[in-house]
């Protein structure tokens, strides 16, 4: 019983950690798509080549929060006979193909139009407006940013990571593109501020295209960073090491296990984990357990020990009797290393 409730409990945190990244996503969809709208209302009030930059960063934050949306969806989907493993690797999938549509709807088209303005200066008007939107836009983006956070510590705090090593290696692609997204964004916003400030207090529109040009380069190193973590996500990469010495040390203390080989712990979905391993049994340990759920067969022995016909069937019936019991001795461990950890999807245990 006291399993069953540490079972369901893990479980609550993990579908908590995973819901707070779907909430993230929903929220900066939202908060963006009201950005978007705002900047390019800004942009063709005043001309400003920043301005533009925020409105395409935006734009392309509302492509990418859709698809990371479409992907929380999909990866929900229950396995099935094709798909065995589910589908909880589309998160990756649908993540990766965000953050490239950043680099090229987002960051080369900015650095582009900035280097094209730094070559053909255009004037600035109603800069009001644009610092109307930039203001609105950091409140949003604080807001969204915010929520992107809560997700990325909550999953840190079941994988036992710090913040910052979940960004770098977390497996739930949601949340940290959320945090990495709106960073950039507030980031971004404080880029073209200044340099709309710039360009009002000197009366030149050059700070103004060099800021477009920061935030595409902004924009760029975000889009890598994503394009790389996802990538290597979706290559079946091992779960951290402290975790799967958790796992080793579980599987370890069982009594008929002797010594384990050749064990894998990968990551196949951000809530899935599945494990194989050859395990050299305990021959002593097994007989013994098995003898002493089934003692008639030492009796059986002792009342036919003048009658070799007799012996060898018995002894043909302890055979075949121990190996299936062994079986439901694996069919033990694997439950019990699902129920030590929810995670575990998918357990693949071998005699060695």
């Amino acid at each position: 019983m006291r399993e069953r409730i540490k079972e369901s409990l893990q479980t609550m945190k993990q579908e908590k950690a995973s819901e707070a990244a779907s909430t993230a996503v929903t929220i900066a969809l939202c908060g963006n798509v009201i950005n978007t709208i705002g900047k390019f209302l800004a942009y063709l009030y005043t001309g400003s080549n920043s301005m533009l930059s925020e409105a395409l960063h935006s734009t392309a934050d509302v492509a990418n929060q859709t698809l990371l949306f479409v992907g929380v969806k999909r990866s929900k989907r229950p396995p099935t006979q094709e798909y065995p493993y589910g589908f909880e690797g589309e998160r990756f999938v649908y993540a990766l193909i965000s953050a490239t549509s950043i680099f090229f709807l987002g960051a080369c088209f900015s650095i582009y139009h900035g280097i094209y303005h730094i070559l053909h200066p255009s004037e600035l008007e109603n800069l009001g407006w644009a610092m109307a939107s930039l203001s609105l836009s950091a409140c949003i983006e604080s807001i969204s940013f915010s929520r992107g956070v809560i997700a990325v510590r909550k999953g840190a705090k079941e994988n036992d990571m710090t913040f910052f090593e979940y960004l770098k290696k977390g497996s739930d692609p949601m949340g940290v593109a959320v945090v990495m997204e709106d960073g950039a964004a507030l980031v971004g916003l404080f880029i073209a501020g200044g340099s709309l400030g710039m360009s009002y207090i000197t009366g030149s529109t050059l700070y103004d295209a060099l800021g477009s040009v920061l935030i595409g380069t902004l924009l760029a190193y975000i889009a890598g960073f994503l394009i790389v973590k996802n990538a290597r996500s979706l290559s079946t990469r091992s779960v951290p090491q402290q975790k799967k010495a958790t796992l080793i040390q579980f599987l370890k203390q069982d009594p008929i296990v002797q010594s384990l080989h050749d064990v894998k712990a990968v990551q196949i979905g951000v809530e899935a984990i599945s494990l194989s391993a050859s395990i050299e049994f305990d021959g002593e340990a097994v007989a013994k357990k098995f003898l002493e759920k089934n003692p008639h067969i030492v009796e059986d022995l002792i009342t036919h020990k003048e009658d070799p016909e007799a012996i060898q069937r018995i002894m043909v019936s302890y055979g075949t009797q121990i190996v299936s019991y062994l079986g439901d001795e694996v069919d033990r461990i694997e439950q019990e290393l699902k129920a030590k950890a929810p995670e575990v999807k998918f357990v693949d245990l071998e005699s060695n």
